[in-house]
Parts: C-alpha cells; structure tokens; sequence
C-alpha cells in the first residue's frame, strides 16, 4: 500500500527540502490507518490527519492516544464527496 511506501519515505528524507520547512504543518488526506501522519507526528510536525470513513477516524484517535501524540496530532473528518467540483480552469 501506498502507506508504507509514503512513511518509509518520511523516515529515509525527513530533512528532505520536498517534506517543507522542519516546522511547516502536515495534512494527511484520506489516511486510513493513518501511519504517515503518526510517523510526521513522532518526528515533531503538528499533523491534521483526515479521512471520512469514522471507523477509520477512530483508530487513528486510537494510535494517537496509545503513541502520546496528542500534542502533535489531531484528527478531522474530510469527505471529497462532499466538497464542490472544481471546473478546469475555472475561477470561482
């Protein structure tokens, strides 16, 4: 899955100019399990970690408290079938 392959390349380029600034925020959309955020919020980025499916939601809540992350990570609902279409090349 692309987590795993995401969350080695945090661990390998932490410090990589692609990742931002050391204290630039993190979003993680569409999380799922949430591994990348949890990984971005142990190494001390502040992380918003989203997805829609609750469940999902629930067990990051989960890894968070289980991982102290508290202060480093928080979690939101974000649903893109809920979010207005965008035409190309359109402004609104």
């Amino acid at each position: 899955p692309a987590s795993i392959a995401l969350t080695w390349y945090i661990s390998t380029y932490v410090h990589d100019p692609l990742l931002g600034d050391d204290a630039a925020p993190v979003i993680e959309l569409g999380a799922g399990t949430g591994l990348p955020g949890l990984l971005a919020g142990k190494l001390g980025r502040r992380v918003t970690i989203t997805d829609f499916d609750q469940d999902a939601l629930d067990l990051v809540r989960e890894s968070i408290q289980l991982n102290h992350l508290q202060s480093r990570c928080s979690v939101d609902t974000l649903d893109f079938r809920s979010v207005p279409q965008l035409q190309h090349g359109q402004d609104r």
